[in-house]
């Protein structure tokens, strides 16, 4: 998978480093947003750990995380299959604007 990413990269560029951030930082902080709204709480009584209140912030922000690291393999494979779309785009409006 590694390998298949790091050709990628080769291959388009720019576009597929800024893809593969742009879908990190929507995970991470969809996973944030979602254990701000109660669920981080669930989750530390789930796994039995002593945390005080002080430090759900901080502990929200490491599950998220966590939990972000967990999807790295759907999120590779969701930039490969979104690199064809969004590079076809940007190399018609390249063209478009040589055209011109």
């Amino acid at each position: 998978m590694k390998e298949k990413f790091t050709e990628l990269i080769e291959e388009y560029g720019r576009i597929a480093v800024i893809l593969y951030f742009a879908i990190f930082f929507l995970t991470l902080f969809s996973f944030y947003a979602l254990l701000k709204t109660g669920f981080a709480e669930a989750i530390i009584e789930w796994s039995q750990l002593s945390v005080d209140e002080d430090s759900i912030a901080v502990s929200s922000m490491v599950i998220a995380y966590g939990l972000t690291k967990i999807t790295q393999v759907p999120r590779i494979m969701i930039t490969i299959l979104l690199l064809p779309l969004f590079s076809s785009k940007r190399k018609d409006k390249e063209e478009q604007q040589e055209k011109e």
